[in-house]
């Protein structure tokens, strides 16, 4: 029965990921992150914290809420428990019903997925924490779980909006200025005031959902937490330093792109989606790519030998052209001054030094020539 409910939910969230993945700038979703998968893998919603969470914590929230006009769509980690997430009537009625309009998706999706991200994050053992004696320690898992009671420390909550900023489907209406849906058309024309009423319908359930046309996951919050820069949504000083200090794993601090700017398409995230692509590729593929890679450096070697090969023979071409200009313009030299061609000239010993040699003698050497000396 788990099992069903979970695909439920995550069925749900891909068919409206499907429909946003323009909007997000590494074209990632959710299920692309190793944090939200292992969240959504130990997930129970049918567990005592999830049942907890739906029928008993949420709702009284949210009735405290009224008098302050706020309201909590999701819930996770309930009363500690790492398997426990549960989620508004209001927020996944409409969903499962079939009756919600855009906005109404779209905030199911990011709720839903910043949700499971929280059941995912892995923490250092305490003998794996970076303890620097005068400069400071990492954090644990309960100081981080902790952070919303802190002043000026969001623990998990930050990540975990990182994490959203990165793989959350945003608004298609990013950059739009729905006032050109009937900017120009006839004045009291049908056309006119059919555009109107749609442009005026978007913005209308969007304020019902209390989200804004231009809905970025995770951006207001980071904003006014000063973990990103405002306009392209960089990390700042300070959330490089809470990552670093926030005692997560190497590979969770990764999938939030730590030490990379989110705003250059989360390169660090896409990263790490490809290494987890590449491990689970079949030992067939890998040794297809591997051969590949041998091929294409076996080609660039003989390329280089037969350039190398190919400089050599010009050179030497080079060197005898030289060699027989020069041998050309000494004869012709010599023939001028009245010498005779030296061509096909029979060799004597006299002419070729051998009495000189000393093998003259078969081969014996006279020691005393030249008075002993040789």
């Amino acid at each position: 029965m788990a099992n069903g409910i979970k695909e439920a939910y995550l069925n749900q969230y891909k068919d409206i990921a499907s429909q946003n993945l323009n909007q997000n700038r590494q074209n990632l979703s959710y299920t692309d992150s190793p944090i939200f998968q292992k969240g959504y893998e130990a997930w129970n919603p049918t567990g005592i914290g999830s049942l907890t969470g739906q029928n008993l914590t949420l709702p009284m929230v949210n009735l405290a809420g009224l008098a302050g006009g706020f309201d909590v769509s999701g819930i996770a980690n309930v009363f500690g428990d790492q398997t426990s997430a549960a989620f508004a009537n209001k927020l996944i009625n409409p969903v499962f019903s079939g009756t919600a309009t855009y906005p109404e998706k779209l905030k199911y999706a990011n709720v839903f997925g910043h949700e499971m991200s929280h059941l995912g994050w892995d923490y250092k053992k305490p003998s794996e924490r970076i303890n620097v004696p005068g400069v400071g320690i990492e954090g644990d898992e309960a100081f981080a779980k902790s952070g919303l009671s802190q002043t000026d420390y969001g623990g998990e909550e930050q990540w975990n909006y990182m994490h959203d900023l990165m793989y959350g489907p945003r608004s298609k209406y990013i950059g739009e200025d729905l006032s050109k849906m009937f900017t120009g058309l006839p004045k009291g024309s049908p056309q006119k005031e059919k555009a109107l009423e749609e442009a005026q319908g978007i913005l209308k359930d969007f304020g019902k959902s209390g989200m804004t046309t231009y809905s970025i996951p995770g951006k207001d919050y980071l904003t006014d937490k000063g973990l990103i820069n405002k306009g392209d949504l960089s990390y700042t000083p300070k959330a490089y330093n809470e990552i670093a200090w926030s005692g997560l794993t190497t590979p969770s601090k990764q999938a939030i792109g730590f030490g990379i700017n989110p705003f250059e398409d989360t390169k660090a995230a896409g990263q790490w989606y490809a290494q987890q692509k590449y491990k689970k590729m079949s030992k067939a593929k890998k040794q297809a790519q591997f051969q590949e890679i041998v091929r294409q450096g076996e080609a660039a070697e003989a390329a280089k030998k037969k350039a190398a090969a190919d400089a050599a023979a010009a050179k030497q071409a080079s060197l005898q052209a030289r060699v027989t200009t020069q041998a050309n313009r000494e004869a012709r030299r010599r023939i001028s001054q009245g010498e005779g061609r030296d061509y096909g000239k029979t060799e004597t010993r006299a002419s070729s030094g051998w009495q000189s040699s000393p093998f003259n003698r078969g081969g014996i050497v006279d020691l005393y020539k030249y008075g002993g000396f040789i």
